[in-house]
């Protein structure tokens, strides 16, 4: 399936909110506002929930969950939030990170097809926020093509980011020190790789190279991969044969398919759609959302946290995996959907689980991939074939 899509989604990152309005689309209702009875469906058994902690791999975690959900239905694993390590995908081996696309001679022309410059995705990015990220849709696309993945004991998220390093500090200054350590890792990974990418193709063996990689994340035993890394062209070709390409295991999918919503800009007037929780847009992208779910699916949905003059600056994606209608006393009703979000654990416990308020979250959407409109792929999802 090919896709052609405008939505670039900027990478958001704790550093990255100077002079920009941020706002909330998470808003929870009050223990007076009861489930209507027989309108809520959530899909059971969803995998684990897991934090990006200060990279901007939002992405790549959603991906992951939508993968791993299907990868579970796919092998009969009944209970996908507990998976060994060997099945479980690895979000950092689905950055983006793929073989180049080699270009394509048209036979009645003679010509040959542009070389693809979207062969990675996404990549390890600093936390200025001044690099572009991945499109989540895009991204999904690739998968549906791949098939397989690294699993996350051949190359683990949380020992990347040093997460078992600082048990003995509080949460907030844990999760700056592990940005730190990972975002410093990066950096090391890329001027090492600029240093000696030169020197490297000029000669067999590059041992200094091997050495100085090796001091920065554990990578013994990948001599060879690590050798031809250095001859790549890119910082990107080298992150993805330093650390993927010797993956032996992989978690393998069967004929996914990938689809996404809406197929075409949707168009029409902000103030109008954001000041009507019943307008014909939103009812759309909510039947939408409903349709997927109703078949046990789960979907991602791209959505703007930043503003600045009413403009989209930032980004982010998260997955859904039900909805609901409450109501109180008052009879004042409202549409729920359960979000899983890449912030962790205890952005969910505060969260009422993930349920949050349907319209604020599809006022987000407005402008987020272009500027008074909705952009093609504002949810999407991963399947066994066309949805009925």
């Amino acid at each position: 399936m090919k896709i052609i899509l405008n939505m670039t989604i900027v990478l958001i990152f704790s550093s990255n909110v100077f002079s920009q309005e941020i706002f909330t689309p998470y808003k929870i209702v009050s223990n007076s506002y009861k489930t209507v009875q027989g309108s809520e469906k959530f899909i059971e058994h969803m995998p684990r929930i897991r934090s990006q902690d200060t990279l901007g791999l939002c992405c790549s975690f959603s991906n992951a969950t939508l993968l791993q959900k299907y990868y579970c239905d796919d092998v009969g694993i009944q209970n996908c939030s507990d998976v060994s390590m060997d099945e479980t995908i690895s979000p950092v081996a689905i950055t983006g990170f793929r073989e180049p696309v080699k270009s394509q001679k048209d036979p009645q022309t003679g010509k040959y097809d542009k070389q693809d410059k979207k062969t990675f995705a996404h990549t390890f990015l600093s936390s200025d926020g001044t690099e572009e990220g991945c499109n989540a849709t895009v991204l999904l696309d690739h998968a549906s093509i791949q098939h397989t993945y690294c699993p996350e004991s051949f190359f683990p998220f949380d020992q990347f980011v040093g997460m078992n390093n600082f048990s003995n500090l509080d949460r907030k200054s844990a999760q700056d020190e592990m940005g730190k350590l990972a975002n410093g890792k990066i950096s090391e990974l890329q001027k090492t790789f600029n240093k000696y990418k030169t020197e490297a193709k000029a000669v067999e063996s590059c041992t200094e190279c091997l050495a100085e990689i090796k001091k920065i994340i554990p990578i013994n035993g990948r001599d060879d991969f690590l050798q031809r890394a250095f001859k790549k062209n890119s910082f990107q070709e080298f992150l993805h044969e330093a650390l993927f390409k010797s993956c032996d295991k992989k978690v393998k999918l069967t004929t996914p398919t990938m689809d996404y919503f809406p197929k075409t800009d949707l168009t029409g007037k902000e103030n109008e759609f954001t000041s009507n929780k019943n307008h014909p847009l939103k009812i759309q992208i909510m039947n939408q959302i409903k349709k997927v779910v109703n078949e046990n699916v789960p979907l991602q949905m791209s959505f703007c946290i930043n503003r600045k003059d009413r403009d989209c600056t930032g980004v982010h994606v998260a997955v859904i995996s039900g909805y609901k209608k409450v109501c109180n006393e008052n009879n004042q009703c409202a549409d729920m959907i359960k979000i899983q979000n890449s912030y962790g654990k205890t952005w969910q416990e505060m969260h009422n689980d993930g349920w949050v308020l349907a319209d604020d979250m599809l006022n987000a959407t407005w402008g987020s991939s272009k500027k008074n409109m909705i952009g093609p792929g504002l949810l999407s999802w991963v399947s066994k074939g066309p949805l009925n």
